[in-house]
């Protein structure tokens, strides 16, 4: 037994840890919206969808939104 080499990686196998997540900071996300300010409540859900379609394509590459 002392003449073997202990197994790499901790004797698990071989599975490599997952890699850690990316954080995105909330206020980095850009609404790809032409509103110069937002005066009515239509206006306002036009620029929380926009945002909203942001957050989703940076969760879709696997990235967290930290608030």
């Amino acid at each position: 037994r002392l003449a073997a080499p202990a197994p790499s990686g901790g004797g698990q196998g071989g599975d490599p840890a997952p890699a850690a997540p990316t954080y995105v900071p909330a206020n980095s996300l850009r609404a790809s919206c032409a509103l110069p300010y937002i005066a009515t409540e239509s206006e306002l859900d036009q620029w929380l969808a926009s945002l909203r379609s942001a957050a989703l394509k940076e969760i879709e590459k696997g990235h967290r939104i930290s608030l």
